[in-house]
Protein backbone atom coordinates (compact mmCIF):
# COMPACT_ATOMS: atom_id res chain seq x y z
CA UNK A 1 0.00 0.00 0.00
CA UNK A 2 1.12 3.58 -0.31
CA UNK A 3 1.68 3.92 3.38
CA UNK A 4 4.58 1.05 3.30
CA UNK A 5 6.43 2.72 0.69
CA UNK A 6 9.39 4.26 3.14
CA UNK A 7 10.35 6.95 0.18
CA UNK A 8 8.94 9.95 1.50
CA UNK A 9 9.28 11.64 -2.35
CA UNK A 10 7.89 8.21 -4.08
CA UNK A 11 5.50 8.06 -1.63
CA UNK A 12 4.21 11.81 -2.62
CA UNK A 13 4.70 11.20 -6.59
CA UNK A 14 2.32 7.82 -6.31
CA UNK A 15 0.17 9.91 -4.13
CA UNK A 16 -0.26 12.67 -6.64
CA UNK A 17 -0.62 9.99 -9.27
CA UNK A 18 -3.48 8.31 -8.01
CA UNK A 19 -5.55 11.46 -6.86
CA UNK A 20 -9.06 11.12 -8.31
CA UNK A 21 -9.22 11.70 -11.84
CA UNK A 22 -5.55 13.14 -12.85
CA UNK A 23 -4.43 9.66 -14.28
CA UNK A 24 -6.29 8.42 -17.21
CA UNK A 25 -6.47 4.92 -18.82
CA UNK A 26 -8.89 5.06 -21.81
CA UNK A 27 -7.10 6.38 -25.44
CA UNK A 28 -7.36 10.02 -26.16
CA UNK A 29 -8.11 9.99 -29.53
CA UNK A 30 -5.77 11.30 -32.50
CA UNK A 31 -6.62 13.40 -35.29
CA UNK A 32 -4.92 11.48 -38.71
CA UNK A 33 -1.52 13.62 -38.94
CA UNK A 34 -0.81 13.38 -35.46
CA UNK A 35 -1.13 9.70 -35.82
CA UNK A 36 0.97 9.78 -39.14
CA UNK A 37 3.42 11.91 -36.90
CA UNK A 38 3.29 9.06 -34.31
CA UNK A 39 4.12 6.27 -37.13
CA UNK A 40 7.08 8.44 -38.40
CA UNK A 41 8.93 9.09 -35.04
CA UNK A 42 8.31 5.18 -34.39
CA UNK A 43 12.07 5.04 -35.77
CA UNK A 44 13.38 7.64 -33.52
CA UNK A 45 11.20 6.26 -30.69
CA UNK A 46 12.74 2.82 -30.77
CA UNK A 47 16.43 3.37 -32.13
CA UNK A 48 19.36 1.37 -30.56
CA UNK A 49 20.47 4.80 -28.96
CA UNK A 50 17.69 4.66 -26.45
CA UNK A 51 17.23 1.26 -26.05
CA UNK A 52 17.00 1.67 -22.68
CA UNK A 53 15.26 4.72 -22.10
CA UNK A 54 12.18 2.31 -22.99
CA UNK A 55 12.57 0.95 -19.43
CA UNK A 56 10.73 2.72 -16.19
CA UNK A 57 13.49 2.80 -13.25
CA UNK A 58 13.19 4.04 -10.00
CA UNK A 59 16.54 4.49 -7.70
CA UNK A 60 14.90 5.48 -4.25
CA UNK A 61 15.84 5.85 -0.59
CA UNK A 62 14.50 7.34 2.67
CA UNK A 63 14.91 10.70 1.07
CA UNK A 64 16.05 10.38 -2.22
CA UNK A 65 14.01 9.61 -5.68
CA UNK A 66 15.29 9.44 -9.10
CA UNK A 67 12.52 8.25 -11.60
CA UNK A 68 12.68 7.63 -15.19
CA UNK A 69 9.42 7.08 -16.36
CA UNK A 70 8.20 6.52 -20.39
CA UNK A 71 4.93 6.23 -21.47
CA UNK A 72 4.50 5.79 -24.82
CA UNK A 73 6.21 8.35 -27.21
CA UNK A 74 7.02 10.95 -23.92
CA UNK A 75 10.02 10.60 -21.18
CA UNK A 76 9.50 12.46 -18.04
CA UNK A 77 12.55 12.50 -15.71
CA UNK A 78 12.23 13.49 -11.73
CA UNK A 79 15.44 13.58 -9.44
CA UNK A 80 14.67 15.41 -6.13
CA UNK A 81 16.37 15.21 -2.44
CA UNK A 82 13.87 15.62 0.68
CA UNK A 83 15.38 16.48 3.93
CA UNK A 84 14.85 18.28 7.09
CA UNK A 85 17.52 20.49 5.64
CA UNK A 86 16.15 23.30 2.75
CA UNK A 87 19.53 23.69 1.93
CA UNK A 88 19.86 20.33 0.89
CA UNK A 89 16.58 19.91 -0.93
CA UNK A 90 15.76 20.34 -4.75
CA UNK A 91 13.79 19.04 -7.90
CA UNK A 92 14.44 18.62 -10.84
CA UNK A 93 11.98 17.96 -13.83
CA UNK A 94 12.69 16.94 -17.37
CA UNK A 95 10.18 15.77 -19.32
CA UNK A 96 10.38 15.56 -23.50
CA UNK A 97 8.49 14.22 -26.49
CA UNK A 98 5.02 12.66 -27.54
CA UNK A 99 2.88 11.06 -30.32
CA UNK A 100 1.48 13.81 -32.23
CA UNK A 101 3.24 17.00 -33.99
CA UNK A 102 5.88 19.41 -32.67
CA UNK A 103 3.38 22.50 -32.17
CA UNK A 104 1.11 20.22 -30.05
CA UNK A 105 3.92 18.81 -28.37
CA UNK A 106 5.26 22.39 -27.64
CA UNK A 107 1.64 23.25 -26.34
CA UNK A 108 2.03 20.61 -23.76
CA UNK A 109 5.35 21.93 -22.81
CA UNK A 110 4.38 25.69 -22.46
CA UNK A 111 1.30 24.40 -20.12
CA UNK A 112 3.39 22.22 -18.09
CA UNK A 113 6.03 25.51 -17.28
CA UNK A 114 3.44 27.36 -16.52
CA UNK A 115 2.16 25.08 -13.94
CA UNK A 116 5.87 24.92 -12.41
CA UNK A 117 6.42 28.51 -12.44
CA UNK A 118 3.46 28.47 -10.36
CA UNK A 119 5.22 26.67 -8.34
CA UNK A 120 8.62 28.35 -7.82
CA UNK A 121 10.14 26.29 -10.36
CA UNK A 122 12.62 27.96 -12.90
CA UNK A 123 12.81 26.63 -16.38
CA UNK A 124 13.85 26.16 -19.75
CA UNK A 125 12.26 24.89 -22.62
CA UNK A 126 12.57 24.33 -26.06
CA UNK A 127 10.13 22.64 -28.43
CA UNK A 128 9.46 19.69 -26.72
CA UNK A 129 11.61 20.01 -23.92
CA UNK A 130 11.22 21.22 -20.59
CA UNK A 131 14.19 21.40 -17.93
CA UNK A 132 12.82 22.92 -14.61
CA UNK A 133 14.64 23.31 -11.54
CA UNK A 134 13.87 23.95 -7.63
CA UNK A 135 15.60 24.39 -4.81
CA UNK A 136 16.22 25.50 -0.99
CA UNK A 137 12.79 24.88 -0.47
CA UNK A 138 11.33 23.01 3.23
CA UNK A 139 10.03 19.12 3.46
CA UNK A 140 6.77 19.88 3.46
CA UNK A 141 6.49 22.28 1.06
CA UNK A 142 8.73 20.05 -1.31
CA UNK A 143 6.45 16.59 -0.75
CA UNK A 144 3.44 19.29 -2.05
CA UNK A 145 5.32 20.42 -4.58
CA UNK A 146 6.05 16.58 -5.43
CA UNK A 147 2.33 15.71 -4.62
CA UNK A 148 1.37 18.17 -7.59
CA UNK A 149 4.20 16.68 -9.64
CA UNK A 150 2.61 13.35 -9.54
CA UNK A 151 -0.92 14.64 -10.77
CA UNK A 152 1.25 17.09 -13.81
CA UNK A 153 2.99 13.73 -14.74
CA UNK A 154 -0.71 11.72 -14.91
CA UNK A 155 -2.98 14.66 -15.95
CA UNK A 156 -0.40 15.78 -18.93
CA UNK A 157 0.59 12.16 -19.99
CA UNK A 158 -1.79 12.22 -23.44
CA UNK A 159 -3.09 16.01 -23.63
CA UNK A 160 -0.71 16.78 -26.28
CA UNK A 161 -3.34 14.98 -28.52
CA UNK A 162 -6.04 17.58 -27.57
CA UNK A 163 -4.22 20.68 -27.26
CA UNK A 164 -5.21 22.07 -30.99
CA UNK A 165 -4.75 25.52 -30.14
CA UNK A 166 -2.83 28.01 -28.04
CA UNK A 167 -5.98 29.09 -26.32
CA UNK A 168 -5.93 25.60 -24.92
CA UNK A 169 -3.17 25.95 -23.05
CA UNK A 170 -4.48 28.75 -20.41
CA UNK A 171 -7.81 26.75 -20.45
CA UNK A 172 -5.89 23.40 -18.97
CA UNK A 173 -3.53 25.37 -17.17
CA UNK A 174 -7.30 26.49 -15.22
CA UNK A 175 -8.66 23.00 -15.06
CA UNK A 176 -5.11 21.65 -13.48
CA UNK A 177 -5.43 23.84 -10.62
CA UNK A 178 -9.44 23.67 -10.52
CA UNK A 179 -8.48 19.59 -9.99
CA UNK A 180 -10.59 19.27 -13.72
CA UNK A 181 -8.45 16.65 -14.97
CA UNK A 182 -10.42 15.19 -18.02
CA UNK A 183 -9.07 15.80 -21.27
CA UNK A 184 -11.22 17.29 -24.06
Amino acid sequence: TLDQVVSEPLRAVIQGMLHPGAWHSEAVALQARDFLTSMMRMEEITSEGIKYASRNVAVISREYLNLTLRFGYHFNLLDCFCSEKAANNHIYFRFVGGATDISKRSRRIRLIAEILKEYGFNSSTKGDLIIARLSHIEKDEILNILDMAGRLIAFTRQLDAVLNDDSDIERYKKNFFRENFTPG
